[in-house]
């Protein structure tokens, strides 16, 4: 009898460790499809601000590939004009992954446009017609924007970015490269350099000083930025390497269209470096004189 009793006690009590795991299990993976629907409208959201595609403006056309490592992604990147021959441009590269970078740079985004900031940021103090004086120069945009997302207390986050600003009517790009990957100029259709000097993330120190730079840009000139999720994707084994085998990949594809361009750059990447996913979010931005 006592056996009797021990043994329905002993299944009763494995009855409620099931029972309890299967309703924990049930909370669990309505949790995660919870979380699931909320990123896939979060990195909706993401797209939903991204610029058009294939866009030409100001005496510039613009093409872009975007491709997040997970649903969200910390890269984000626009292109607007500022009058008929003047356009702006920027890429930008949260720190870390998932929601918290995709928020920071969302929010970035809607502070470096002109309709959603105060359009006084663009324009200098000076009245001149020489779009250097009219223009607020990119360093000190740069400078701003370390100074409004400075990192305070434990939160260590940071970006690096480019923004530039193209004159197509007196053939001149500049621009400040802040902690970001190099950009890499394509002239005359055969000539490929690596430009820049790299410079200083934003949002680390106040006291971070930025410098412009100035390139001719004349037409059927090509401008390639992109994000370090391009050249750590292939790993150690060829990370001392990436920069050039792109400049190759460009060297013998550059007959192609600027989106078909960076489209099979990418292709080309994931052969070299021997992988099928990208570690890393990864966001090509190619900018062409017209």
């Amino acid at each position: 009898k006592e056996k009797l009793i021990n043994i329905i006690q002993d299944s009763i009590q494995q009855y409620r460790l099931v029972t309890n795991e299967k309703e924990l299990n049930r909370k669990l993976a309505e949790a995660y499809r919870t979380i699931k629907q909320d990123l896939e409208t979060a990195a909706e959201l993401q797209h939903y601000f991204l610029p058009e595609n294939h866009k030409e403006i100001s005496g510039a056309k613009f093409d872009w590939l975007f491709l997040p490592s997970v649903y969200v992604s910390g890269d984000t990147f626009n292109y607007f004009p500022i009058n008929n021959h003047i356009s702006a441009f920027y890429i930008v590269d949260v720190a870390g992954h998932g929601l918290p970078a995709a928020l920071l740079s969302v929010s970035l985004s809607r502070t470096i446009e002109p309709s959603f900031s105060n359009p006084n940021i663009f324009i200098s103090t000076d009245n001149s017609e020489d779009y250097l004086n009219f223009l607020t120069k990119p360093s000190m945009i740069v400078k701003e924007l370390n100074q409004r997302f400075l990192s305070k207390g434990n939160n260590a986050e940071y970006f690096t970015m480019i923004y530039g600003i193209i004159d197509s009517k007196n053939n001149k790009l500049r621009f400040c490269q802040a902690g970001h990957p190099n950009p890499i100029l394509i002239q005359n259709k055969t000539k490929v350099d690596l430009i820049g000097t790299n410079g200083f993330p934003v949002g680390i120190l106040p006291e971070a000083d930025y410098i412009d730079q100035e390139i001719d840009f004349l037409p059927g000139d090509k401008l390639l930025l992109y994000t370090d999720g391009v050249t750590e994707c292939a790993g150690i084994k060829h990370k001392n390497s990436i920069q050039s085998r792109l400049i190759e990949f460009i060297q013998q594809f550059n007959n192609i269209n600027s989106n078909d361009l960076i489209t099979t750059i990418v292709e080309e990447i994931k052969l070299w470096g021997e992988i099928q996913e990208f570690p890393d979010d990864i966001t090509m931005l190619i900018m062409e004189r017209l």
